[in-house]
């Protein structure tokens, strides 16, 4: 069955985004080197993909791609388009071979017709006749078609050969890709698959995370078959934080091999935003104004599931929005206010902007681990100007509800819990003796938040009542928040939520400068920030990432940039 999921995997993917990525990863499986890779906006003359290397016959030939997704059409081969696959062979021989380096001039020219899916019976014998033409004229250059049939087949010969994608991994394979609308269990098939691959010590890093990548790419497609991108998504954004350990001692450490894993972490990193795209930026943000639009199709009618399923869609979005920010031209070392130079970043915090209004549920956190995805949409909203208003309409809403859920359980929003077990969701706050009362808030991560994007965006009277609150109700709440540790870097990026340290004993002071002097001063004494691998190589979104998975509250050092702007 193995061979009908990849073939259908190919059929359905889109050219620049898809095709081309997983290209230059089976060239790779097949033993070639990848001299260019698709560039957008960039005259390629044909060949989308040019690679070198010894060929099946042993004689080494450079090798040319050009690529077509889906079907074939007849337009297609050879129509009015700028392209049409026809043409694009033509220019390779006219123009690009010119401008191949010097030592690759003389070797044997493969050109290659990649097409994602069939060439229909109508179609190919133009195909044949023409490439049977060419190679007429010119002996030194040997013309092949690809189609979804080919390129199954050679993913099966090459990065998924029987040797290193056994039976139990195909099987694990096709289980994620045929469950893809049951989250939870195709999820739990996808754990055992990335667990095996990426525990094979008999691979090298590089390709164990080459094969994952192919995985990806394989329920990826069937996922938006099904209409279902959870699965994707949340597999997408699990191979982004554990390719990091295994890819980044090369990248940093290793001058031979730098370059191989730079461009398989691209290539990671670049599929989980092709994932995000297709989920959030097309399925959720045209949405994010309409009236409980989002809410509604959670498909729950109980409150505590709607509240749980939109701050995690709320994680997501923020997350995809500081990622755009990092990826910005003038993109910052660390969040910080920027004006008009990461558009895409600041379409996505105003579209985020607009959900608390539209999404009342969200004006009142559940739980108390919500501070992590709270965190990051409020960091995302703080570095625009246009999004600042509302940002602090949010983070004053949560926060009062806070102080309402405390001070008159039972009464308002339900209290945050610290506990993130379902059943203590749906506990009756009014029935909280004292004591109990006691034990629900003896801490709290969202309180550390609240004052710190208070003293942010300058909502002093929001800092004076939490303050005041802090002192009537809370003297006994452990307000905290989140610091890396000496022993947390490889930890981190693997999901594990006990890594790092707890920051404890916080408090808010009169004007908020209490809790933002303390801060300060951990950020300067903490020296396990600036030894994170994702920190000393400049990837700090993965931080974000990380702590996001792991329901860890956003780390003060990357609020730092934002605060000192006050100052």
């Amino acid at each position: 069955m193995i061979d009908p999921v990849i073939l259908e995997h190919f059929r359905t993917m889109k050219e620049r985004d898809e095709l081309d990525a997983i290209l230059p990863e089976i060239l790779t499986g097949m033993g070639l080197e990848v001299l260019s890779r698709p560039t957008i906006g960039v005259r390629q003359y044909g060949a989308d993909i040019s690679a070198v290397g010894k060929d099946e016959d042993g004689q080494r030939k450079l090798f040319l791609l050009s690529v077509k997704r889906g079907d074939l059409s007849r337009t297609e081969w050879n129509g009015d388009s700028d392209q049409a696959l026809r043409p694009s062979l033509d220019e390779i021989r006219d123009a690009y071979i010119r401008s191949v380096a010097p030592e690759h001039k003389k070797l044997p020219v493969v050109i290659i017709a990649v097409v994602g899916g069939i060439v229909p019976e109508k179609v190919l014998p133009l195909v044949n006749g023409y490439m049977e033409e060419k190679e007429k004229e010119s002996p030194r250059f040997e013309y092949r078609l690809w189609t979804g049939d080919s390129l199954t087949k050679r993913v099966l010969e090459g990065a998924l050969r029987e040797e290193i994608f056994s039976f139990e991994r195909r099987a694990l394979l096709r289980k994620t890709a045929a469950l893809v609308e049951e989250p939870e269990m195709a999820l739990r098939q996808y754990a055992c698959l990335i667990d095996g691959v990426f525990a094979d010590d008999d691979l090298a890093p590089v390709e164990r995370v080459r094969i994952m990548l192919i995985a990806n790419w394989i329920v990826f497609s069937w996922g938006r078959d099904a209409g279902n991108l959870h699965v994707p998504y949340d597999a997408s954004e699990q191979l982004a934080l554990r390719a990091w350990p295994l890819l980044y001692p090369i990248i940093e450490h290793d001058r031979t091999r730098k370059l191989e894993a730079s461009h398989v972490y691209y290539a990671v990193f670049t599929q989980y935003l092709d994932i995000w795209n297709a989920f959030i930026s097309e399925k959720v943000l045209p949405h994010a104004d309409t009236l409980h639009a989002l809410s509604f199709s959670v498909g729950s009618v109980e409150p505590v599931d709607i509240n749980l399923a939109m701050f995690d869609l709320v994680g997501k979005i923020a997350l995809g929005g500081l990622i755009h920010l990092w990826l910005s031209p003038t993109g910052p070392q660390f969040p910080i206010m920027v004006c008009r130079t990461a558009p895409r970043a600041e379409r996505i915090a105003t579209a985020l902007a607009e959900m608390p209004a539209s999404n009342p549920t969200l004006k009142a956190p559940m739980l108390d681990r919500h501070s992590s995805e709270l965190g990051l949409a409020l960091l995302l909203l703080c570095c625009f100007e246009e999004t600042r208003e509302r940002a602090a309409y949010w983070n004053r809403e949560a926060a009062q509800a806070l102080m309402i859920a405390v001070s008159m359980p039972g009464h308002g929003p339900r209290l945050p819990s610290i506990d993130p077990n379902y059943e203590a969701l749906l506990r009756d706050d009014k029935a909280l003796t004292d004591e109990e009362l006691k034990d629900a808030t003896a801490a709290s991560t969202l309180l550390p938040v609240y004052g710190l994007c208070a003293w942010i965006l300058g909502d002093t009277q929001l800092l004076g009542e939490l303050a005041e609150f802090q002192e009537k109700h809370l003297t006994r709440c452990n307000a905290q928040t989140w610091v890396p540790n000496a022993g947390c870097d490889d930890k981190l990026w693997q999901g594990n939520q006990r890594t790092g340290s707890a920051f404890q004993d916080l408090e808010i002071g009169a004007d908020g400068s209490k809790l933002l002097k303390t801060l300060r001063l951990e950020c300067a004494e903490n020296t396990a920030w600036n030894a994170l691998s994702a920190i000393r190589l400049e990837h700090w979104p993965l931080v974000a990432m990380a702590c996001r998975r792991s329901r860890l509250p956003v780390p003060p050092q990357l609020w730092m940039k934002l605060a000192e702007d006050v100052l």
